[in-house]
């Protein structure tokens, strides 16, 4: 992994908030105003795909009515991308979930093969999960990048970015290495719990940072094979 992806997202972040409170304040926000409208209003999302099309500076905080409708395109995007995910969870439910329940209530017990196949069919699931999580994450880049719904779903072009870049086995290691930081950063604010308020208002401070250099890190994977 030659390309400085997590430290180029680290500086993006640092330099785009620290010292700029009235960005960072801006940012909160929109946080806020996500939260308290149940995502109905992703201005949130909205900026995190402005960062998805930046390129070495943080976007900022601006153009509301822009902001809302991008964050709509986001949450349209994820979910036409989780479609066969639900379509798949619907169907293996009802295959491997309903016999069993049929079988539990008339008296009987469990059927150790569908079990078996219950646990498959999770199996299955958590996989088709995984692999359209990782086209997910570069379409909302591509999204970002363009500017064009469309593309989002161009996975000829989201392929080409990651081959000719890092590699689908580099974009997989920064993936997991980029969960480790996240569940780190997690235990961390976790344990500062402990001091009551400390932690949730260290959270809700930091967490916001920690998405925006979430997409620059993948942003930044995306740009490396389109250099």
């Amino acid at each position: 992994m030659s390309h400085d992806i997590i430290g180029k997202a680290f500086t993006y972040t640092k330099d785009g908030f620290l010292g700029e409170w009235k960005r960072w304040i801006l940012l909160l926000i929109l946080v806020f105003i996500q939260a308290i409208t149940f995502y109905l209003v992703p201005v949130f999302n909205g900026y995190l795909l402005r960062v998805a099309g930046s390129n070495d500076s943080a976007p900022d905080v601006n153009q509301w009515v822009k902001l809302f409708i991008d964050g709509w395109k986001v949450l349209i995007v994820e979910l036409i991308y989780m479609l066969p995910v639900i379509i798949l969870a619907v169907v293996f439910g009802f295959l491997a979930l309903v016999p069993e329940l049929m079988v539990i209530a008339s008296g009987g017990t469990p059927n150790v093969q569908i079990l078996l196949g219950m646990v498959l069919s999770l199996a299955i699931i958590f996989l088709v999960s995984i692999i359209i999580t990782l086209f997910l994450f570069m379409g909302i880049i591509r999204l970002g990048q363009t500017g064009k719904l469309g593309e989002a779903f161009n996975f000829g072009a989201i392929n080409k970015a990651i081959s000719s870049g890092v590699g689908w086995l580099g974009y997989i290691g920064y993936c997991i290495l980029l969960w480790i930081i996240i569940v780190i950063y997690g235990i961390v604010i976790g344990l500062l719990n402990v001091i009551p308020i400390v932690g949730l208002i260290l959270a809700l401070i930091i967490t916001p940072l920690v998405a925006v250099f979430s997409t620059s890190c993948i942003r930044n994977i995306y740009t490396a094979g389109n250099q």
